[in-house]
């Protein structure tokens, strides 16, 4: 993220926003998608209570349109994203196990992600 962009954030919002919004989000854009979502992974190993609470619930969110999409659209959906289905798949598989690390956090939080991501995994098979 940019400078200017915590920057701006921080001070309307204070450091612990800025801190968390800079730890969900990916460093360098012009990386392979490989590459960015290998850190995602490798972050959120290790990541704070506030990074870790606001990615997994962004990632339950994403997993649940994506199910929703694919209800309505079925391997259409794949289409829209810069990986296909195999991509997406070992990606929501990796972070299962990269959120379990600090899965204390929350749980029930975690427990709801893993379960949508099971479903999900299950109905595209």
């Amino acid at each position: 993220m940019k400078y200017y962009c915590v920057k701006n954030i921080e001070e309307q919002f204070g450091l612990e926003v800025a801190e968390i919004v800079e730890g969900c989000s990916e460093p360098d854009k012009s990386l392979p998608w490989e590459k960015r979502k290998e850190h995602t992974i490798e972050a959120l190993k290790t990541a704070s209570e506030g990074v870790w609470l606001v990615s997994c619930a962004d990632k339950l969110k994403n997993v649940r349109s994506m199910a929703m999409d694919y209800e309505q659209h079925k391997d259409i959906l794949w289409q829209r994203f810069n990986r296909g289905k195999e991509e997406q798949v070992w990606y929501y598989k990796s972070l299962v196990e990269s959120l379990a690390f600090r899965s204390d956090y929350n749980p029930k939080l975690y427990d709801e992600f893993v379960r949508d991501v099971k479903k999900f995994l299950e109905n595209i098979a």
